[in-house]
């Protein structure tokens, strides 16, 4: 009877043992694997096609082993696993175009574990920033951030982006018209064509259309791929309200490139010698926090200064790296990745408004009830290497010059049939045009000062010069800080356009 008492006793126990554990797994796995599961459903809802229960047994298999480390005294967090995982996959160019016969997770994915206890933060080396611009990786960043929103979680990479080298530059690129309408050349064309038809004004009016054909296509032109503005420093009222701005970071070209977004002091500290250095941009490497710009919560002591809170929202999916956090800029100097001379290229840029003879900038005359200021721009434009010294400065006397020699001609051409005619300089890549000095100016020659010169030697006329500097020397409204507001506002009477 005894022994019968102790075999029940036993059996009860042997049960226990085996019972109470899988109870206690059952509630773990109830409690954290439908989160982990959803984001990986959402993060990869492109790519797994049928594959979906194949994919998701790895979800299992993490969870099982984070459940055994629970037992013996671990913290390994299963939902941030996953997290890393995908950050990997998305890093590692596993949604790339030509990877659909990739596994999801590679090997040393397999490695990557968060653990509460750990010390630093994971991190993913990424060769340079022109990963950002590939259509998989935007894609599988959109999805995996979305998936976060949806799971009420913060919209941004857990693991830290090390980005070995690339180009630093004291300027914000505005979205192009190719980034917002995503290489759709359809809506581009025909605003094109309407524009140089149906706004009626005093460039069309002598029936040729050809003069607004013109600044038509200039101003497309300029704003197809969107060039970069400067920052103003805090006597700007637009780019003073607010705590946070930004620096430029690219590799090849300003087009691929996104922003360093931090508070003013820290950029000021990672920036503090472009003056020193006497060109535009200088090489670094840089690491940081990736998230879209326009995640980006205002608090009450942080908030993006008005011009780039602006440009994020024109363009809504734009990757950012947030310094804020861990952050770094570390210039690359006196190592053999510094050799030779460097090269970055963007728009180097000057903007002139058309005036009519009333001196009104052109297009407001032809219909009082929608101005559209970007019909009275002409922006001459260079495509320059900004971060060699002599190459900068070259180019931007040759394009002070190329403006004002276009400017002579046309306004020769103007004096025929549009009497009183003539232009008014507004702002430039190296002038904001609105009274304040730059956050980070260099000690050469501004492409303004560089006109006048050059106008002084070419341009003559009567009592009005036909390229007037002083129009727009206080309240402006056509600076470099405003353009974002102006462009916002460009990109949403298209979108009403739009075929």
């Amino acid at each position: 009877m005894f022994k019968d008492d102790l075999d029940i006793v036993a059996a009860v126990i042997g049960i226990a043992v085996v019972v109470i554990p899988a109870i206690g797994f059952l509630i773990y796995l109830s409690r954290t694997c439908p989160k982990a599961l959803r984001l990986m459903r959402l993060s990869y809802t492109t790519r797994l096609s049928g594959r979906r229960p194949a994919v998701m047994l790895p979800v299992f298999g993490l969870a099982a082993a984070a459940a055994v480390n629970k037992v013996f005294g671990g913290s390994f967090d299963l939902f941030k696993t996953v997290r890393l995982r995908i950050e990997h996959d998305i890093c590692t160019g596993q949604f790339g175009a030509h990877t659909a016969g990739r596994s999801i997770w590679s090997m040393p994915a397999r490695k990557l574990y968060w653990r509460d206890e750990q010390e630093e933060v994971p991190a993913e080396q990424i060769a340079n920033c022109n990963a950002f611009q590939d259509e998989g990786f935007k894609a599988a960043s959109d999805a995996y951030l979305d998936a976060l929103q949806s799971l009420k979680q913060p919209p941004e990479f857990i693991t830290q982006i090390e980005i070995q080298t690339g180009f630093v530059a004291p300027l914000l690129l505005l979205a192009g018209l190719l980034q917002y309408f995503g290489a759709d050349w359809e809506p581009i064309l025909a605003k094109f064509g309407r524009d140089t038809e149906e706004l009626g004004d005093p460039l069309a009016s002598d029936g040729s259309h050809r003069l607004r054909k013109l600044q038509a296509f200039i101003f497309d032109c300029w704003l197809l791929w969107g060039p970069s503005i400067p920052i103003c420093n805090d006597n700007c009222e637009r780019w003073a309200g607010g705590s946070m701005s930004s620096l430029q970071y690219g590799y090849g070209d300003e087009n691929n490139s996104i922003e360093l977004v931090a508070d003013k002091k820290i950029l000021k500290d990672f920036a503090q010698n472009f003056g020193q250095r006497k060109v535009l941009s200088f090489k670094a490497s840089v690491t940081g926090t990736l998230k879209r710009g326009s995640d980006i919560k205002a608090t009450k002591s942080q908030y993006l200064a008005l011009p780039l809170a602006e440009a994020m929202q024109t363009e809504k999916r734009r990757l950012v790296l947030d310094l804020r956090e861990d952050g770094n800029v570390r210039a690359i100097e006196g190592t053999p990745e510094s050799s030779g001379t460097p090269y970055y290229s963007a728009y180097l840029w000057v903007l002139v408004v058309i005036l009519g003879p009333n001196g009104r900038p052109i297009h407001e005359g032809a219909d009082s009830a929608r101005r559209f200021p970007w019909a009275s721009f002409v922006p001459f434009f260079e495509h320059g290497n900004i971060a060699d010294r002599e190459t900068y400065v070259f180019l931007k006397r040759q394009l002070a010059e190329k403006a004002v020699r276009a400017i002579a001609h046309t306004a020769e051409e103007l004096a025929k049939s549009h009497k009183g005619v003539r232009f008014a300089y507004a702002c430039a890549i190296d002038d904001s045009g609105c009274g304040n000095d730059l956050a980070y100016a260099t000690d050469d020659s501004s492409i303004k000062e560089m006109m006048r010169s050059a106008a002084a030697q070419t341009l003559t006329g009567g009592e009005s010069p036909i390229l007037d500097f002083e129009v727009y020397a206080k309240d402006n409204p056509y600076s470099t800080c405003k353009l974002p507001t102006i462009l916002k506002r460009f990109y949403e009477e298209l979108s009403k356009e739009a075929p």
